[in-house]
């Protein structure tokens, strides 16, 4: 089969994905059912559904050929897994047996027993299999250096005088037998005919006794294959598994695109090499130098606003890469701080009041929990949904006409490792503008220091001043006036 059918059946359990992961985001933050009939009803149309990508995606990653498409269906497959064994957990807590019962849903999605059951995926297998042959080895040797393993025993090839004589005995035994085989015919020829002899009564019926059996035996041996033939006419029997050329062909054709597979891995693995070498090449400094220019940005931004330099984020964190998402701004600082001192000034009945409701809501909550069945958290819905979201940006509606080797797409490539080369030196950068903002800091300091001082240097000057002003003399006649001429 060529790409093109798989891509279909790609398309098909995306499709099916996308809906059933609505429904069950649906039923994550539902409240809580106190019907659980109607709750198992929707978890186990969910669950066949979820069977039934499963399998899907299962037969595509077997047999897909393009390495980027496999990583994404492996990824949304093992996120499917997941998801199923989550729901059939809460299917348990629901029913308290470990065993469900799924025919309603399989009627009602119009689907075949065999359709529901879920297949184990393949590549466990056979991605393992040096690993298992070498496990089986190894057991085997324990096995017989315990004693219990028989060894196989190697014949060793008869000299030709041995095998003559061997053959030589075996034909003399055979005419034996044959000459004492007429021997007994001839005797049997020569004797009287007895004629018919009377039987007694137990002999009669223990005769009728195994004719009954005998026949009643014939009997349903020749029911039960009008019944098998009869399942087969109808397709309620599949047909004895015989091999015919058509399915050695089809099987001979699925281990041919297992081995293109990993010819195209090892392409793309040396193009993820050889593109990141170029792009280290070419690119590093350019990178390097936008990676700087971005976080200075940053950083003066944030000088300008609160008058100091932030500190970067540690490498665990994520360094300048969760710069914008890290640190709020002073208008978002001020906002928040008005929003806590108006929480504040809220009056002591208020607080009493809502104490008083939260407990009123908690102990509902809590009959309701009691009452009815809630289902428990996802750890891979919110990654399943991400990456059918993935697959709607980049490989729904692609055009692969010119691709029919399925071989990698280099753009992809581009991008992936352009964002691997990014992180790499984003990390260099950040060690490099920690030691930048250090010295920042100390300058700044340093600065902010020499003006305290100055400001106090100016005050003590403008305090001594004062002090050494001389006093004026009192004028003890203010009313008088002096005469120049009488002097």
């Amino acid at each position: 089969m060529s790409y093109r059918t798989y891509n279909d059946l790609w398309a098909q359990a995306q499709f099916i994905l996308d809906e059933i992961t609505k429904n069950d985001s649906n039923l994550l933050t539902s409240k809580i059912n106190k019907d659980k009939t109607v709750v198992f009803k929707e978890l186990s149309t969910v669950m066949v559904s979820y069977v039934s990508i499963i399998n899907k995606l299962n037969e595509c990653y077997d047999q897909v050929i393009q390495p980027q498409k496999r990583i994404l269906i492996r990824n949304i497959l093992e996120l499917s897994l997941g998801r199923y064994l989550e729901l059939k957990n809460d299917m348990v807590n629901l029913n308290f047996n470990e065993f469900s019962y799924l025919d309603s849903a399989t009627a009602q999605l119009s689907l075949l027993p065999q359709d529901v059951e879920l297949t184990i995926p393949s590549h466990y297998r056979n991605e393992r299999c040096k690993i298992i042959e070498w496990q089986s080895n190894f057991i085997d040797e324990v096995l017989k250096k315990t004693g219990f393993y028989e060894e196989e025993k190697i014949e060793v090839d008869m000299p030709i005088r041995q095998a003559i004589l061997l053959i030589q005995r075996h034909e003399r035994a055979r005419q034996g037998r044959m000459r004492a085989q007429f021997m007994k015919e001839v005797r049997a020829m020569n004797k009287p005919d007895v004629g018919d002899v009377e039987l007694s009564d137990n002999a009669r019926k223990a005769a009728m006794k195994i004719q009954r059996v005998w026949r009643g035996f014939i009997t349903r041996r020749k029911i039960r294959s009008r019944v098998v033939e009869e399942m087969l006419l109808i397709g309620m029997l599949p047909p004895n598994n015989i091999d015919t050329e058509e399915q050695q062909i089809a099987q001979e054709v699925k281990c041919a695109r297992r081995n293109i597979q990993i010819d195209r891995q090892k392409e793309y693995e040396l193009a993820l090499l050889h593109e990141k070498e170029k792009i280290s090449d070419h690119m590093k400094e350019k990178m390097k130098e936008d990676i700087r220019d971005e976080v200075r940005a940053w950083y003066m931004g944030v000088k300008t606003q609160t008058g100091k330099f932030p500190d970067l984020p540690t490498e665990e964190s994520g360094g300048s890469a969760v710069i914008y998402t890290r640190y709020k701004t002073a208008s978002s600082l001020s906002k928040s701080t008005s929003q806590s001192s108006s929480k504040e000034t809220k009056s002591h009945k208020s607080k009493s009041i809502a104490g008083k409701e939260n407990k009123e809501e908690k102990k509902k909550k809590t009959d309701e929990e009691e009452a009815g069945f809630k289902m428990g958290p996802s750890n891979f819905l919110q990654e399943l949904m991400l990456s059918c979201s993935e697959y709607d940006e980049v490989w729904k509606g692609m055009d692969e006409t010119k691709n029919s080797s399925q071989s990698h797409i280099e753009s992809i490539v581009k991008v992936q490792k352009i964002a691997e080369v990014e992180r790499e030196l984003r990390k260099i950068v950040d060690v490099q503008l920690r030691a930048e903002l250090e010295t920042l800091h100390n300058a700044l300091d340093k600065d902010n220091a020499i003006r305290i001082k100055r400001s106090k240097k100016q005050k003590k000057v403008k305090r001594s001043s004062k002090k050494t002003k001389k006093k004026r003399d009192k004028d003890l006649t203010p009313d008088r006036t002096v005469n120049i001429n009488n002097l």
